[in-house]
């Protein structure tokens, strides 16, 4: 069954209710990044301690990404969250807002009058070519998402 917990902002985030009672005993709250989030003091450093609710719930060691599905920071479902690599969360990132074609690696190249298609792969951008129309643009993208995502090691 589906459990919800208030938070700040108007907001609340849904929990499975196997989840409730662990997660009732602290004080949630969205943070600018809109995360779910607890502060609490460590009792032995002394430090202030910030924890991620979906951290929490999957039991996450420290080095280890957790992934939300579907992009919504507030739906702390199991079903919705997964253990992933660096590169399966970067992958599972939304457009950026300023992207003109609504596809990540394909842009608009005003100087050629033609649309351009490239992809990052370990911090190095690999140029894809420049097309006509971006739906060639975006195919190539795909392709090549394809060939390189599919050779590397998703651990």
């Amino acid at each position: 069954m589906l459990m919800y917990i208030l938070l700040n902002k108007g907001k609340s985030t849904s929990i499975d209710d196997e989840d409730y009672d662990k997660v009732k005993k602290y004080h949630w709250c969205v943070n600018d990044r809109g995360y779910v989030v607890c502060f609490f003091k460590d009792k032995k450093s002394k430090k202030n301690i910030q924890l991620k609710l979906h951290r929490f719930i999957m039991d996450a060691p420290k080095g280890k990404n957790i992934d939300h599905i579907d992009r919504n920071t507030l739906n702390n479902q199991k079903n919705n969250l997964r253990f992933a690599s660096q590169l399966e969360n970067v992958l599972n990132r939304k457009v950026f807002s300023n992207n003109k074609s609504g596809y990540t690696g394909v842009s608009w190249e005003k100087a050629n009058r033609k649309w351009r298609a490239q992809i990052g792969i370990n911090k190095k951008e690999f140029f894809l070519g420049l097309f006509s129309t971006k739906n060639e643009a975006i195919e190539a993208r795909k392709k090549a998402e394809k060939n390189f995502h599919a050779n590397l090691t998703l651990t």
